[in-house]
């Protein structure tokens, strides 16, 4: 993969990677083809509640050869419906952290995500920021907390 071997040639001597989701959607049939490189796997939540996780790909960009072999990256493919929410995020996002030191977690968002009634992707963002803001407080968080969401709204014919 043409990317992981440019985050290679500029990884400070083997100190730094990226993690990264690499999707392409066909709004028309609903077909998303993904690589998933050692980020968190994003979230489908369909529309009957049920949950995808999106975890096909390879290592994060950017990490030495082990033994000399480049990295094989798995190409995944997924099916939006309608109705169906797709959230990525970082794990700044899960490991958010409150005054007493618990993390937000995974199972937290899961379940936050599964209880929310059907609405848009910014009211859904917009929910789960506000209940990650309640949970953290006032406490210093180390990392980013950044997600996109894309809600499927329309039928396809």
């Amino acid at each position: 993969m043409g990317l992981d071997r440019y985050a290679r040639t500029h990884n400070l001597g083997g100190r730094r990677f990226t993690t990264a989701f690499i999707a392409e959607l066909d709004p028309a049939t609903g077909m998303m083809q993904y690589v998933n490189a050692g980020h968190n796997a994003p979230i489908v939540l369909r529309s009957s509640r049920a949950v995808e996780r999106l975890e096909d790909g390879g290592p994060p960009l950017g990490l030495p050869l082990f033994r000399g072999v480049e990295p094989k990256y798995d190409c995944g493919t997924v099916r939006l419906e309608a109705g169906d929410l797709l959230f990525i995020f970082t794990d700044g996002v899960i490991d958010a952290i409150n005054d007493d030191e618990e993390e937000f977690g995974e199972s937290h968002l899961l379940a936050l995500l599964r209880d929310l009634p059907q609405m848009s992707a910014a009211e859904t963002r917009d929910r789960v920021m506000g209940e990650l803001n309640a949970f953290v407080g006032y406490a210093h968080q180390q990392d980013d907390i950044t997600c996109l969401l894309l809600r499927v709204s329309e039928k396809r014919a």
